[in-house]
């Protein structure tokens, strides 16, 4: 009887933190496309009456707040009107949470051992690596303080990333440096200590050479690492692994940062490697050429584009606990397609619906019915 109450105490208070969550999360995308109404009102305007197709076809599969305007930001910026656009609300509280295993995303987005999951070759070269607070060279063997300086020594003088290697999307805590002489130093020529850095960092986080990007992303923005964002889909039913959407992300402005939430700009590539003709910024705003280098998108091809799409379809079959992944890509100045970062939640899903129609397209309905299937169902995680 004690164990019947605590079972059901357990499972009330989780409900109530999950209802809480859930309440907070609506409240967080009603507010951003609200922001995004009021900085380009043009994107929410209405034209027609085809939103209540769409407001229909999504309350038809059992959802209930389901907000009109997302369908008019996607539809009015891309010219594409679909009625399976996917609402970001329900994204990340009913669909993203049911696709893949919350509990274990933290551990396998751990950038820390990517190269232990995965082929080597496909990431930037790790210098040294912080592990819960301990410190081990590229190949994972432990290592004090003196043998960590000795191997920044031999690296000479060059330019190095820090970054964290959990939950560090967005570019949260990426850090450019500078190594001489066995010491690390900030954009400032602060000397950078490693006890701060495992402080700042959490314990977790890696020092790698600086990327040395492929002429072509280099040549829209050279100040940022300029990304391929492939969002890639494992279907249980066809037992094969896709790849929904992909676009281009590149900085601006001097920035390394080449993210929209950072001010960048994203730009839709089509299955053959074509670039879209124009760009978007995170309201919408559409550009056909980067702001500062005018270089135009039209008739670009990315180089390789087939074998990052090769390389995001292994990575997906090789995760078992998620359906969906958002893959960060780049090609180096040798022309091999790298990995910079494997998503396995909060994947940003505005871009891909801004260009190209829905997100899920024809497998929508299929991503709807494993969604309602799953053991979690209406519950979201609480971080």
């Amino acid at each position: 009887m004690k164990q019947m109450i605590s079972d059901n105490t357990r499972e009330y208070i989780f409900n109530s933190f999950n209802r809480i969550k859930l309440w907070a999360n609506n409240q967080i995308y009603k507010h951003k496309i609200r922001e995004i109404s009021r900085q380009n009102p043009g994107c929410s305007a209405i034209t027609d009456k085809n939103y209540l197709e769409h407001v229909k076809y999504w309350k038809a599969q059992g959802f209930k707040d389901v907000d009109r305007r997302w369908y008019l930001f996607y539809r009015n910026c891309s010219g594409i009107d679909d009625v399976r656009y996917v609402p970001e609300n329900i994204y990340y509280n009913k669909i993203e949470p049911n696709l893949n295993n919350q509990y274990l995303s933290f551990g396998y987005a751990d950038k820390n051992f990517y190269e232990r999951r995965y082929n080597p070759d496909l990431f930037p070269e790790t210098i040294l690596r912080c592990i819960n607070g301990i410190f081990y060279d590229r190949f994972y063997n432990k290592i004090d303080e003196n043998d960590s300086h000795s191997i920044l020594d031999d690296c000479g003088a060059e330019e190095c990333v820090l970054k964290p290697t959990i939950d560090s999307g967005g570019g949260r805590g990426v850090q450019i440096a500078r190594i001489d002489r066995g010491e690390i130093f900030d954009a400032q020529s602060r000397k950078i200590s490693f006890n701060d850095r495992v402080h700042f960092y959490g314990g977790n986080f890696v020092i790698q050479h600086k990327i040395e990007q492929n002429e072509f992303f280099a040549r829209f923005h050279s100040d940022s690492i300029n990304t391929m964002k492939l969002y890639t889909y494992y279907s249980e039913h066809s037992d094969e692994a896709y790849v929904l959407k992909s676009v281009l992300r590149m900085g601006i402005n001097n920035r390394f940062m080449d993210n929209q939430g950072a001010g960048g700009i994203s730009c839709g590539i089509c299955p053959d490697g074509r670039l879209n003709s124009f760009a978007y910024d995170k309201y919408g705003y559409t550009c056909c050429e980067h702001p500062n280098s005018k270089m135009s998108f039209e008739d670009k091809v990315v180089p390789n584009f087939s074998e990052a799409i090769n390389v995001a379809k292994r990575i997906q079959n090789s995760n078992h606990h998620f359906r969906v992944l958002g893959i960060d890509m780049y090609v180096d100045r040798k022309g091999n397609t790298r990995i910079l970062e494997i998503n396995t939640k909060n994947n940003e899903i505005n871009f891909h619906q801004l260009y190209g129609g829905s997100l899920f397209g024809d497998f929508t309905e299929e991503v709807i019915e494993i969604s309602k299937k799953q053991v979690n169902r209406d519950r979201i995680l609480w971080y």
